[in-house]
């Protein structure tokens, strides 16, 4: 019996459980973190503005969305496809819609110059 209480007494002493430890203060928790709803409406093809281009000979419509500085081009070449330019500023829009020729403006100025997509 002696050597089962020298033996609980050594087991507690080695896992530091003998000694007298002030009580843990809980650790502070933080507010709950509400994630805010987005305010944001995803882009939509709908919200680019086009206009017809009927003196182009590249494109048959080009339109804005200034909201998302989205670019988009319809070529008169091909089937009704939709190519979107993303990171599109609004001053460059200007620069294009001004340009003396859309084509020269695009292949000098926007091919292969933002990330895009194709829609079919």
């Amino acid at each position: 019996m002696k050597k089962a209480v020298l033996a609980l007494a050594l087991c507690l002493f080695l896992c530091g459980c003998a000694k007298s430890q002030p009580a843990a203060t809980p650790a502070p928790t933080a507010a709950p973190v509400s994630t805010p709803e987005p305010t944001e409406k995803p882009f939509e093809l709908s919200d680019i503005v086009w206009q017809n281009t009927p003196d182009s000979d590249c494109f048959s419509r080009i339109g804005y969305a200034s909201e998302y500085s989205v670019l988009g081009v319809v070529f008169r070449n091909s089937d009704p496809r939709i190519y979107l330019y993303y990171d599109y500023p609004e001053t460059e829009w200007d620069k294009f819609t001004a340009a003396e020729s859309l084509g020269s403006y695009y292949n000098k100025a926007i091919k292969g110059k933002y990330t895009s997509e194709r829609i079919d």
